[in-house]
């Protein structure tokens, strides 16, 4: 089992770094997105890039310090390699190719592989109970319901003219196809176990929440330097939006790493 522990940290180790190098390429030569990605979303793939390098540094630093019976640290890096899957699977799903697509490749699909096996290393079975304050678990179980009430639909309405009119779009489909795939179901199952007090739910709320701050942070660091460095004007609907979760999130994240508690019965 350690041996197999030990091949995880590995994955972990070059998810950390090959997205470290990646993201720090994209921030200091932004001129690499010229031509590959539209002007409109430039913000948002340079916000994207420094929460990346962010991230890295945290999944290297986790990855060099878990135990395997550390399970908190695990559900953290389990957020972080869901924020990896799904910002590298938007360069690849988008044909995003820059010079380091193979890089963005690499890593999802690493990731792909590695998220699985880390839901597995959890030490589930030495886990009897796991719990947290009750006004917490209510909080966790709204945030959890509302995030794919807000998005799904958000999402569906926008497909809907496009398949009436069997149109399609050249820029953030693929937006749509992981949220709408991965990221919004796993939002509710993860709910139904929260709603259910499994220790799944509990557990797996936190990384929910650590991947949410990931996607949206940047989004809202992009409408912030819109007018500063791209000329471009603030979109004040969608900057509320993301700063909203993107709060909610980390607040939720430190309260439930901090309260859980785990038991034997």
């Amino acid at each position: 089992m350690q041996k197999g522990f030990t091949k995880l940290r590995t994955s972990w180790l070059f998810i950390g770094f090959a997205s470290l190098v990646v993201s720090l390429i994209g921030a200091f030569r932004p001129e690499i997105y010229d031509g590959v990605v539209s002007t409109e979303i430039v913000p948002g793939v340079f916000s994207q890039d420094i929460f990346a390098i962010a991230a890295s540094l945290a999944l290297v630093i986790l990855a060099l310090t878990v135990n395997k019976g550390d399970t908190k640290k695990q559900v953290a890096i389990l957020g972080l390699l869901g924020f990896f899957f799904y910002a590298y699977g938007l360069y690849v799903i988008e044909q995003v190719y820059t010079e380091v697509h193979l890089g963005y490749m690499a890593i999802f699909g690493v990731t792909s592989f590695s998220i699985p096996f880390t839901i597995y290393s959890i030490p589930w079975n030495n886990i009897e109970v796991v719990s947290v304050p009750n006004e917490l678990r209510l909080g966790s179980l709204t945030a959890l319901v509302v995030t794919p009430l807000i998005f799904f639909p958000l999402w569906v309405v926008r497909l809907i003219p496009l398949i009436q009119n069997a149109d399609r779009i050249e820029y953030t489909f693929s937006v749509m196809i992981i949220d709408l795939c991965f990221i919004m179901p796993g939002f509710a199952i993860v709910a139904y176990k929260t709603f259910k007090r499994e220790k799944a739910g509990t557990l797996l709320a936190p990384a929910l929440f650590i991947l949410g701050f990931f996607i949206l942070a940047p989004l809202g660091l992009a409408e912030l330097i819109k007018p500063l460095v791209y000329d471009l004007p603030i979109e004040t609907g969608p900057l509320a939006l993301y700063s909203a979760f993107s709060i909610g999130y980390v607040i939720l994240t430190i309260l439930s790493l901090r309260k859980i508690k785990f038991g034997t019965g």
